[in-house]
């Protein structure tokens, strides 16, 4: 894979976070969204899925340490967004005619806020890892293409 692929692949994993991160905010605000609109995992989200597939090749690049970085950043986003996921997803089982006809499951305020808390503090988690990303694009980017050919 070349540098420019990478840098391409490199902003559509960026875009595809700032989706997933405003898929949780709509889910705060009220909006409905499908539980698996949002992946929990930080595996299963396009992020994810690209960084633990073709991101792992940039592991064999020398200075390539923001990638650790990254992991653990993005791993604590999905650790807060799992807080968040229990107070929506889990618990009160609706009857099949309220699924049927769209009733929403009753979320109580103390819980309410306490999901907006966890979303602030996903949000100021998001901050770090887009700056660990675009960290990584700048270095991606000063590097010779001869970098990058195998």
């Amino acid at each position: 894979m070349d540098k420019e692929d990478i840098l391409s692949q490199l902003n559509a994993a960026k875009q595809a976070h700032l989706g997933w991160v405003k898929r949780a905010k709509s889910l705060i605000e009220g909006v409905p969204v499908e539980q698996n609109q949002i992946p929990v995992e930080c595996t299963a989200c396009a992020f994810g899925q690209w960084f633990y597939s073709d991101a792992q090749g940039l592991k064999a690049i020398p200075g390539m340490d923001i990638l650790k970085v990254i992991e653990q950043e993005h791993t604590s986003l999905h650790d807060m967004y799992a807080k968040i996921f229990t107070i929506y997803f889990t618990s009160e089982e609706l009857s099949f005619l309220s699924k049927l006809f769209g009733k929403k499951k009753k979320i109580p305020q103390a819980d309410q806020e306490m999901a907006v808390e966890h979303f602030t503090e996903l949000q100021a988690i998001s901050v770090k890892l887009l700056a660990a990303i675009d960290k990584l694009e700048r270095r991606i980017s000063a590097l010779p293409t001869s970098s990058f050919e195998r």
